[in-house]
């Protein structure tokens, strides 16, 4: 069960104890807030995931001591010390008595001693060294020196779990960006936690700047900075200044007393007179933090048990039927994600009154929940590249945060279209130009006024020498007859311009992309009233359903012959009966003989349309590959541009960084989007060819694409998809990417000489980057495919059993993983 895994209940107000530097007090803040809670009757737990110099030279000598009879207790709070399976044996070696039984699990609250002499319903504390190392040196070098350990936030994860109605401080080692035992940063080791922290910042000259550093790498990574505090009273008064200058207003600063002298050894002493009398002045203190740190966590409460009932009340969620949704059970809650999974609010099994002190949320946790739909297809960093995500956003908003882009030039977006362009993109031997949108709808838009025009330009029809002619009513008036196809032609001697496309495919919401695709539910009546479907829809056979390549392409060419003698036909009536009311010169007939005129050229087509190998939307369908080799062959013998919408096949999502090239074929204009930006930003591009961009080279600027939007190519998300492609297609930063020369990184036999750019592993050259699975309603359309609930029962299994949240497309459950 998902609970069993990792769920941190809410119950237990948890804290992480931060250091802007090494040796700023760390430890007496947190025997401080332990000796507060103790005087207050507070349960507490104490860990201490990271030690090193190990026993002899410990941070945590403030809390723990050896009293006779080599009894371990936590001086500030009376209870007892539990050290880990690993410090445990740290310790051994090092040869110093523990009284710890070799038995003892390492997970808080495990240990015999752990609540011995409770009274009056009061469990002691509890402290524990998860990891502990004899060197006294940073945790990445003592791994190196003394081998490594099984470093993971789910060892906190669980201690967390064993503690009812108590405090948890989680005191970290060194600083906030020093290494961890794996060596990557701390606070990206402990980031799947998220524990609202405290920050103990440096007093020492140079402190205001570690210290707002410290906060800022927090910030930036989603941790919540609950409170700064300074240790010790000097000339300096860092206090006074970071107080005006910190930007959370939860992150409340406080000024603690001169810490005790240096010098005594708590092994050899004890608690001394001079760190007792510490505790003694600093109680008041540290009593008014802990119970800001407790009003901050009752806040934090409140909020997520009124999240989704504000959402239910305020919130108009995308293909969703609110009518249908139980009162109270609709929203699923996220606190954060890392990685693939997020931390979500899993509500109590049983009703809990609402109390000012969270109520339900109280008695509720945080769950984790794998992203089975990658965030709607678009997510693509793990939670070692989140980060480097998130620090490409940060940097282009302090650097950019917005400039317009139509004849302007910054690095993000360049580094994106190289990206794109080069040779590891998807754009490689074929695209020469970049087209910047915002989401896949509109850089279908795009692409359809780039294929007409080069359809037209094709044709010598763009009536060069009067550009008045290729637009609409250049005057201003309004007296554009809605009937006409003048502008949609781009020609006064041909009809309107038509796609071939697929019957199942789903293009986009905006209505030019509805136009292009069959009926269906998503451009039918109750949706888009303006629907007219622009062209001939082809049944594509799906995977299962082969059949010979000169079968497809005599299909494909039947069908277009076809459907273009209806067109022909329809415009000989037109004319006809444009003749005929001209012929009967009644005055009443005028109106209709222009709209018959109009009508009278018959419609051509002009781009085909399709989604490469894949039909998302439609229901996860897997198109033969041979009949979109066969249509592409079609199409470029009657020099029809053709469009390759890419949004969601393309980026490695089936198995190549271009869905073309696992088909073989080169487009004229592909459209990319979801995974460009791994999930951290809207983007979406249109790629061209040389022959689409010069089509739309003219003697004046009513020749240039209209067409753009007020963030076209912001830095921030054009930073994005730079970082994103960089990490996509980089066998160092993507381990899934074959890499020939490192062991099991490239399955092909024989082997590739250089890197093919392609998901692993290639068995017989298939590739499985996403699963599906789905109980599809036999013979059913496709709007009763799409309504149907018989998939409800398998996404609330898969949810309460298996952690994993998934989201059905009508009767077609999908699970995806980023590539």
């Amino acid at each position: 069960a998902a609970s069993a895994a990792g769920a941190l209940p809410l119950a237990v107000p948890a804290f992480s104890v931060w250091g802007a530097n090494t040796n700023v007090g760390k430890t007496l803040v947190s025997v401080g807030l332990a000796h507060a809670a103790a005087a207050l009757k507070v349960p507490l737990a104490y860990v201490k995931p990271v030690q090193t110099g190990f026993p002899a030279d410990s941070d945590a000598r403030l809390v723990v001591s050896v009293e006779p009879g080599h009894c371990v207790r936590a001086l500030a709070c009376g209870g007892a010390a539990e050290p880990g399976q690993h410090a445990a044996v740290a310790a051994q070696e090092a040869a110093q008595p523990l009284g710890i039984s070799s038995s003892s699990s390492g997970v808080l609250g495990s240990g015999a001693g752990a609540g011995a002499g409770a009274a009056g319903g009061y469990v002691a504390p509890r402290c524990s060294t998860l990891f502990a190392w004899r060197h006294a040196v940073s945790p990445h070098l003592a791994v190196q020196l003394e081998g490594e350990a099984g470093w993971v936030a789910d060892h906190v994860e669980k201690g967390r779990r064993g503690i009812v109605r108590a405090l948890l401080l989680m005191e970290t080692a060194g600083g906030v960006t020093s290494p961890a035992p794996s060596g990557r940063l701390t606070c990206d080791v402990l980031r799947p936690l998220r524990l609202p922290c405290v920050l103990v910042g440096d007093p020492r000259l140079g402190g205001i700047a570690a210290t707002l550093s410290a906060y800022d790498s927090l910030v930036a990574r989603g941790w919540e900075v609950e409170a700064v505090v300074m240790v010790g009273q000097v000339a300096l008064d860092n206090a006074a200044f970071l107080r005006a200058h910190l930007s959370h207003p939860a992150a409340a600063l406080h000024r603690l007393g001169a810490p005790p002298p240096e010098g005594h050894d708590v092994r050899r002493d004890g608690l001394d007179a001079s760190l007792t009398s510490w505790l003694a002045a600093s109680r008041p203190a540290f009593t008014h933090l802990l119970e800001a740190l407790q009003r901050r966590h009752a806040a934090r409460l409140t909020r997520l048990a009124a999240a989704a009932a504000a959402a239910e009340a305020q919130l108009w969620w995308p293909f969703t039927q609110h009518a249908s949704l139980a009162p109270g059970a609709a929203a699923t809650v996220i606190d954060s994600r890392c990685g693939d999974t997020w931390m979500a609010l899993s509500p109590p099994a049983a009703p809990q009154p609402a109390t000012a002190g969270g109520g339900a949320a109280a008695a509720a946790s945080l769950t984790p929940l794998y992203d089975g739909s990658c965030s709607w297809w678009t997510q693509a960093a793990t939670s070692e590249l989140q980060p480097e995500l998130a620090r490409a956003v940060g940097a282009a908003a302090g650097r950019y945060l917005h400039v317009l882009f139509p004849e302007v030039a910054h690095e993000p977006a360049l580094a994106a279209a190289a990206a794109l362009l080069g040779p590891r993109g998807p754009g490689a031997g074929w695209a020469e130009r970049v087209f910047y949108s915002d989401d896949g709808s509109t850089a279908i838009e795009v692409a359809l006024k780039m294929a007409f025009r080069k359809f037209l330009a094709d044709r010598g029809e763009l009536g060069l020498d009067s550009p008045g002619s290729t637009s609409p009513d250049s005057t201003g008036s309004s007296s554009t007859s809605t009937t006409s196809t003048s502008s949609s032609s781009g020609s006064s001697s041909g009809g309107e311009l038509l796609v071939l496309g697929l019957a199942g495919a789903y293009h986009g919401d905006t209505l030019g992309a509805q136009d292009c695709v069959a009926p269906s539910v998503f451009n039918g009546r109750l949706q888009a009233p303006w629907y007219r479907g622009r062209g001939l829809f082809l049944e594509p056979p799906y995977v299962g359903m082969s059949q010979l390549h000169a079968a497809y392409t005599a299909y494909i060419e039947s069908a277009i012959d076809e459907f273009e003698a209806g067109l022909k036909a329809q415009a000989a009536a037109a004319a006809e009966a444009a003749a005929s009311a001209r012929a009967s010169g009644a005055a009443t007939a005028t109106a209709g003989a222009a709209a018959a005129a109009a009508t009278a050229a018959p419609g051509r087509l002009a781009a085909c349309i399709m989604e490469p190998l894949l039909q998302g939307a439609g229901g996860m369908l897997l198109i033969e590959p041979g009949f979109q080799r066969a249509l592409a062959q079609v199409v470029r013998g009657r020099r029809l541009p053709l469009i390759l919408d890419e949004v969601f096949t393309g980026l490695l999502r089936v198995g190549h960084v271009s869905a073309a090239a696992a088909l073989g074929v080169t487009p004229d204009i592909a459209c990319y989007g979801k995974l460009l930006t791994a999930g951290a930003a809207p983007l979406a591009v249109t790629l061209a060819s040389r022959e689409v961009f010069e089509a739309f080279s003219g003697p004046s600027k009513l020749f240039a694409l209209l067409h753009g939007h007020s963030y076209t190519a912001y830095p921030i998300g054009a930073a994005a998809a730079a970082a994103a492609l960089q990490l996509l297609t980089d066998p160092a930063t993507n381990p899934n990417l074959c890499a020939p020369g490192r062991a099991g990184c490239c399955g092909k036999s024989p082997a590739c000489v250089a890197p093919c750019g392609r998901l692993l592993p290639l068995f017989d050259e298939k590739v499985s980057s996403f699963a599906l699975f789905g109980n599809n309603s036999p013979g059913a359309g496709s709007a009763a495919r799409y309504a149907a609930v018989s998939s409800a029962a398998v996404v609330r299994r898969l949810r309460s059993e298996h952690g994993i949240y998934a989201r059905p497309l009508g009767s077609v459950v999908y699970l995806m993983l980023p590539p």
